[in-house]
């Protein structure tokens, strides 16, 4: 699922759609005299943007079996924009490669061994210093 989404995203990009997404941001008033309407355009790469979230909530809440409102923290968001913000902003793969990169660290740092029990009692502070380092 996840590669077709990412199919999907990379097509979508890649289309007339995307290209005047691309304009928008780069000049609305241009596009808006040249007669696409910026709502419209938003609104449906906001829609589908939504779309793969739902996907991606039914997915976890299909694997944990169980719904909680502490899903709506706003810790989790932020922990999601920083993998975005680590693999890159703007590519298609980016934030596939910094949910990989940050998950992979955390699991590294807190599961380091009794020899190391500082730096795994405290895997977040080093986990903070890294993404302050990589911006």
């Amino acid at each position: 699922v996840l590669l077709a989404v990412l199919f999907l995203i990379f097509k979508l990009v890649h289309s007339r759609f995307g290209l005047v997404l691309r304009a928008f941001k780069t000049n609305e008033k241009r596009m808006s005299s040249l007669g696409f309407d910026p709502l419209a355009y938003r609104l449906l790469a906001y829609v589908i943007s939504a779309e793969i979230c739902v996907l991606a909530g039914f997915f976890l809440a299909n694997v944990t079996k169980f719904v909680s409102p502490s899903y709506l923290q706003w810790s989790l968001s932020g922990e999601l924009i920083v993998m975005v913000v680590l693999g890159g902003m703007g590519t298609v793969m980016g934030p596939v490669w910094g949910a990989f990169a940050l998950v992979i660290l955390e699991e590294m740092l807190t599961n380091l061994g009794p020899e190391f029990s500082a730096v795994s009692s405290h895997a977040m502070g080093f986990i903070g210093f890294f993404i302050v380092l990589m911006a």
